[in-house]
């Protein structure tokens, strides 16, 4: 099936596109649920007899990356609306535009929050699929963490 786009126009516009991302993209920061590890485990503590009951013996280790993104705060802070993710977004929220690393970091897990402009969000929808042409971004719509 012939294309009304040729394969040179296509870098080209796709490559604008990549630069319009590149322009207006600023640092975000996604937070995981961080990972329990057991250090030792003490199984010859008789408790009442001088130790503690309870020896920490865990740690836990942050889960967390820096990635790029478009940050769009929403203009209608006061009321609801409906958008391509089948339902209302509540008020205060912010929509981000990243790229595939950032969309599989996030996808991966629980992620407890995103921060970016010193503020903290949590996520309140899945990702949807943004293409043109040969790129493709991923949409999340965020709420301010209480």
């Amino acid at each position: 099936m012939a294309s009304l786009i040729s394969d040179d126009e296509k870098k080209i516009l796709t490559g604008v596109f990549g630069d319009v991302f590149d322009t207006f993209k600023r640092q975000i920061d996604v937070y995981k649920e961080p990972v329990k590890t057991i250090d030792t485990i003490n199984e010859s503590a008789l408790f009442g007899y001088g130790e503690e009951a309870n020896i920490t013996n865990y740690t836990y280790t942050v889960q967390s990356g820096s990635f790029s993104g478009v940050i769009s705060y929403q203009d209608k802070q006061d009321q609801n609306y409906y958008s391509e993710l089948n339902g209302p977004i509540p008020m205060g929220d912010v929509r981000i535009k990243v790229q595939q690393d950032c969309r599989d970091f996030i996808a991966n897990g629980k992620t407890e929050k995103i921060e970016f402009d010193g503020k903290s969000w949590n996520v309140i929808s899945d990702d949807s699929v943004q293409r043109f042409l040969d790129s493709t971004f991923y949409v999340y719509y965020l709420e301010r963490a209480k």
